[in-house]
């Protein structure tokens, strides 16, 4: 009798195995992936992302903006350095600066740029001041932050006709020379929107023009007025001489 139950203990176990083994045969254990490079970049792209925060964004930019620092300049200086303790203040290490010499140009605050509309008699009927209207105070009441001028544009004065050349794309100018409208040795008027300004100065130049002003459309960006109270996008022009 004990035999017998020892005989059928082991058959029992020898079946039990052999389920096991068709079972892991049919189902086998998944090795661990080893981790890639792409891995650790995901890691650190969620880790960075969920440190990201809208507001200190928005405080930060105002930080670093809030004056006017043309490149060169000690305003500028000190703008670099709040990014450098900004950078230290979050754990970076090695933060240093590199001087690098680059061709900068400046406006003369004492003279701003000027723009004159004459009439066919030669009469001037308006001239601007020169300095932005402060409409915005946080963002535009700094000293010099209403000069208005355009970086590396030609240093001299330009007098012509003004040709209305919308966005200033080349699908407009191709359009003025379908009209018969000739830019050359004009002033282009151009509108913001639609393209890079860069472009927009680029296209007019190279159809003829002698300068380019580039204006905010009030239609666009303060659709009920300026009056207090109302919230209006930044209002912006600026004057190029080729």
């Amino acid at each position: 009798m004990r035999a017998t139950s020892v005989l059928g203990v082991g058959f029992a176990a020898i079946i039990l195995v052999g389920l096991l083994g068709v079972y892991h045969t049919a189902n086998p254990a998944r090795q661990p992936r080893p981790e890639t490079i792409e891995d650790y970049h995901q890691s650190i792209s969620e880790r960075l992302m969920a440190n990201v925060k809208g507001e200190k964004i928005r405080e930060n930019l105002r930080l670093l903006t809030t004056l006017p620092h043309p490149a060169g300049t000690r305003a500028n200086t000190k703008v670099a350095e709040k990014i450098a303790d900004l950078w230290r203040k979050n754990g970076l290490a090695d933060v240093h600066y590199v001087k690098y010499e680059v061709l900068l140009s400046y406006p003369d605050y004492d003279r701003p740029n000027r723009i004159y509309i004459i009439n066919s008699d030669g009469e001037t009927q308006f001239v601007s001041k020169g300095v932005s209207p402060v409409i915005i105070p946080e963002e535009q009441g700094a000293p010099g932050a209403g000069i208005q001028w355009v970086a590396y544009s030609g240093n001299g004065t330009a007098q012509g006709e003004v040709v209305y050349c919308h966005h200033g794309r080349i699908e407009d100018f191709e359009r003025l020379h379908r009209l018969g409208i000739d830019v050359k040795g004009k002033i282009a008027l151009l509108r913001y929107g639609n393209g890079f300004r860069g472009d927009k100065v680029r296209h007019a130049q190279i159809n003829g023009a002698i300068g380019a002003i580039l204006y905010s459309d009030p239609a666009e960006i303060a659709k009920i007025g300026i009056q207090p109270g109302v919230k209006i996008h930044r209002i912006l022009a600026e004057v190029f001489v080729f």
